[in-house]
């Protein structure tokens, strides 16, 4: 019984082993391998690393929402906006478990803070990049007045000049300018 114990011992180990450490024979060695050339993580996330434009932007006094999953309304904008959104975009239920991220910032000058939202919610998240939305409270309603995928989203408020709101690209997309021209925002 021991001896049974030991040979299982030695085979479970011998093939953790073995898939821990690959062979790493290769055509360089003068055999043809199955077996892949092992390959260093940093080379591997430089090759599929993205490039956003985020990073340019920050520098030059762009601020980023404080995106937040947990806020006293987080609830009520699932109800009253995120949820019938939607559900009139995708022609289906909206998940009760979708997660999305929000934001208030006085982006356009309203009587009161615009709501940005970030969706996750199924089909909202693409390669291209995650929706984001604007919405402006308007007799107790709120108004779509931005929607669009992109790699992230900033904004800026500068004095005088209309406040302008930017969706971040990367290598493949380009990014995009957006002014808020008083009644809604006008792509630059």
């Amino acid at each position: 019984m021991q001896l049974r114990k030991l040979i299982a011992t030695a085979a479970v180990f011998s093939a953790v082993a073995t898939s821990l450490y690959p062979a790493t024979a290769g055509a360089e060695d003068g055999l043809r391998s199955v077996f892949i050339q092992p390959r260093s993580l940093s080379d591997y996330i430089k090759e599929h690393e993205i490039i956003s434009d985020l990073g340019f932007f920050l520098s030059r006094d762009y601020r980023l929402p404080a995106w937040r999953s947990f806020h006293p309304l987080h609830e009520r904008v699932r109800l009253e906006v995120v949820n019938p959104d939607y559900e009139t975009r995708m022609g289906k239920t909206a998940p009760e478990d979708g997660t999305f991220e929000i934001d208030f910032i006085d982006l356009t000058g309203g009587s009161s803070p615009d709501l940005f939202v970030m969706s996750r919610l199924p089909d909202d998240c693409l390669p291209e990049g995650c929706l984001y939305q604007v919405y402006r409270l308007a007799y107790d309603n709120w108004i779509k007045m931005y929607e669009g995928r992109s790699r992230s989203l900033v904004y800026k408020i500068e004095g005088e000049d209309e406040p302008e709101m930017i969706a971040i690209g990367d290598q493949d997309t380009p990014s995009v300018m957006y002014k808020w021209t008083g009644y809604g925002f006008s792509e630059e």
